[in-house]
């Protein structure tokens, strides 16, 4: 190679890099805050977020991600006395303080105003976890588990104290504002919370009446350095499964006094990825808790379903920073004597890329949507799917009109799993579009998505609890016929024959998996799961009214239904969604 050639490869690379980073609050995400109403305050938050995002945080991310500046346990302070302090890179806290200042978690002041707080969220993913991603979406359910208790008048001086932390809570200051996290596994049970073992009991100590104190020890604990966590136990005598278990407030700071609770820092560990996050064991000796007293199953699900929620945005972050990454590549890098976007392969990759990350906030965005939309009206919403009259795109109607909630139920654990499983993918499809300088950490961010999304693929229920649970759901309560009522009343509306036609027989197909044998039944749902996918997010699409979101459903209909990739159709698809002309580039802002 001339040198000549070499310095324009190198000045390719700057290109390409430069085409990527600009602002993470992308035209969809933003058409989809403006078609649900979101403020405009927190538009311009956002947008300004996108572009901190894009450019700070990437540089920041990139550097706590090195060994030398991830996360150490300093259990004793400098006479032998236990402190279980976890150290982090200062790094780590400039990221920290500019999550903070968007306001994402002062937002659960104020009912309705979730989407914001989650489009910060999708916008932060595109840098993978982060080391933040997953303390707020903690802090979020720890957030809603105590508006929840609060709301249940509790006695008074539970009243105080959690208003208290609440308040601390919700600060958007990152140096004075409390952060939380929440410990359910347990090593001889892991997902199966109902093998559950640490125990609680009443706590006799003078200054702690009402207090329980937990024993025993949690096996995954993420985002140890919180200072409240969320805690799974069980009292004497409560029953044996998943019914006897209840929720406790654990302080690692002790409000009397400001000792350190009654616990012990075991190891962290050692992850493929989400390295800048601390993870741990926990042993608890006699920790003070203050139990939550309203429905265990009530808190359960506030802390689960907001988890998923922020899991899906998050990874349908890393989607678009996939596409980002692997369009910009292509526009820029030559190879066998042209930019390498002019072979059909490439473009096929990016194409799905582009669609991909369409459907994932198209489904991500609307459930947010419809949540703030209940939160706001301050009832549940239990009718059948009625269309308003008013104007609009139809997917404004749709939420308008309520969905009703186990539809609402059903779909949040199938895009959790939906979003998990299509980063990883996202990952791979880009790290080939690059080839080998993909796989080069100090190249491009995909090795370090790579690498997070297998984590977050994990968190919060893996590919094959999720299937089984949905399956149970659809067998036991039939909660898939609500959702597919929904979803062909939307295609109905939009006017899309095709997608009527692939909900009607994605309903069929469900009808036969849920009414099989069980063994058969559980062999046959993955992939009945996977191939709804295309149809929920093509259908949620299509209900956008837009342009570039009908070819993404277009797009997406023809992975479920096997399109040849010969077909014209589909090839024009393709150069559409990468801006192909057949000789050159027509490029609309990504």
């Amino acid at each position: 190679m001339s040198q000549q050639a070499a310095v324009r490869a190198r000045e390719a690379f700057v290109a390409y890099r430069e085409g990527v980073l600009s602002n993470f609050f992308d035209n969809h995400a933003r058409a989809l805050a403006q078609l649900y109403d979101v403020p405009a305050t927190s538009m311009a938050v956002l947008d300004s977020f996108g572009r901190t995002s894009a450019t700070e945080i990437n540089t920041l991310a990139m550097r706590t991600n090195q060994p030398h500046l991830e996360p150490r346990l300093a259990p004793y302070d400098a006479f032998g006395r236990r402190k279980e302090d976890v150290d982090f890179a200062a790094e780590y806290h400039e990221i920290g303080r500019l999550v903070y200042k968007t306001g994402l978690m002062a937002n659960y002041a104020t009912p309705g105003l979730e989407t914001p707080t989650l489009l910060a969220q999708y916008v932060l993913g595109q840098n993978g976890e982060a080391g933040h991603a997953c303390p707020v979406a903690c802090t979020a359910g720890m957030i809603k588990s105590l508006q929840h208790e609060l709301a249940a008048a509790p006695p008074q001086w539970k009243r105080d104290l959690l208003g208290g932390w609440l308040a601390s809570l919700l600060d958007e200051n990152y140096d004075t504002h409390l952060h939380a996290s929440q410990f359910l596994t347990e090593v001889q049970g892991g997902s199966d919370v109902g093998a559950n073992e640490v125990s609680a009991a009443p706590c006799r100590d003078a200054g702690y009446a009402g207090w329980h104190v937990l024993t025993g020890e949690k096996w995954f604990c993420s985002a140890i350095d919180a200072q409240l966590w969320l805690v799974v136990a069980r009292e004497a005598g409560a029953e044996k499964g998943t019914p006897g278990l209840s929720a406790f407030v654990v302080p690692t700071v002790l409000p009397v006094g400001g000792e350190r609770n009654g616990y012990a820092v075991r190891r962290l560990k050692e992850k493929l990825g989400t390295r800048s996050m601390a993870s741990a064991e926990v042993d608890f000796t006699a920790a003070k808790a203050v139990k939550l007293s309203c429905d265990f199953k009530k808190v359960l699900e506030l802390v689960i379903n907001t988890s998923r929620l922020f899991n899906a945005f998050s990874n349908a972050g890393t989607i678009q920073r996939c596409y980002l990454e692997a369009q910009n590549w292509a526009v820029h890098r030559q190879a066998f004597g042209g930019k390498i976007m002019r072979f059909p392969a490439i473009r096929a990759s990016i194409a799905r890329l582009r669609s991909e990350a369409y459907g994932a906030r198209a489904v991500c965005v609307f459930l947010s949507a419809v949540a703030d939309e209940e939160a706001r009206r301050g009832a549940r919403v239990d009718s059948a799917v009625v269309f308003g009259s008013g104007g609009g795109p139809v997917l404004a109607k749709l939420v308008a009109a309520g969905v009703p909630p186990p539809a609402r139920r059903l779909l949040v654990n199938l895009n959790k799993y939906w979003a998990a499983k299509s980063a990883t993918e996202a990952c791979h499809t880009a790290i080939n579009v690059f080839g080998g300088n993909g796989a080069i950490e100090s190249f491009s961010v995909l090795p370090r998505l790579l690498r997070d999304s297998v984590v977050t693929e994990q968190w919060e229920g893996p590919q094959h609890l999720l299937c089984a649970q949905v399956l149970k759901d659809c067998v036991r309560l039939r909660l898939h016929r609500p959702l597919f009522e929904l979803l062909a009343a939307a295609a109905a509306a939009a006017g899309h024959s095709g997608a009527a036609r692939a909900v009607d027989e994605a309903e069929k197909e469900w009808a036969a998996v849920v009414g099989g044998e069980a063994e058969a039944a559980a062999f046959g749902a993955p992939a009945a799961v996977d191939r709804l996918r295309y149809v929920v997010q093509a259908v949620l699409l299509l209900a956008e009214g837009e342009p570039t979101s009908s070819f993404a459903a277009e797009h997406l209909l023809s992975f479920r239904d096997g399109t040849p990739a010969t077909d014209p159709a589909y090839i024009h698809r393709v150069d559409t969604l990468c801006g192909w002309t057949g000789s050159g580039l027509q490029l609309s802002k990504l």
